[in-house]
């Protein structure tokens, strides 16, 4: 699967923390229970086991230095951000 797919079914996206559970609380990208990802999380999630330095997260995070931003998750957090813009961008990065 990929971090696209996983955020494309309604609700898969969250903002403020990199996973959600079924509570709303926050929790790892992994966890079991996660029920919605940030972008870095899906990436994250949908790595592998080399989440932290995987070639998602690093292009992902490539990509919002060259938007001037010091990570992804600045983008992803913006308030006026939505799920498709989420799913649009990472569609644009092939993640």
């Amino acid at each position: 699967m990929t971090a696209r797919e996983l955020l494309s079914k309604p609700g898969a996206w969250t903002q403020n923390a990199v996973a959600r559970n079924s509570k709303g609380e926050p929790c790892n990208e992994r966890d079991p229970d996660a029920q919605c990802w940030s972008v870095y999380g899906a990436c994250c999630k949908t790595q592998g086991s080399d989440s932290i330095h995987g070639s998602k997260v690093a292009r992902a995070m490539a990509w919002a230095h060259s938007q001037g931003l010091p990570g992804i998750g600045t983008w992803n957090n913006m308030p006026h951000r939505t799920q498709a813009d989420a799913v649009a961008l990472l569609e644009e990065l092939g993640l």
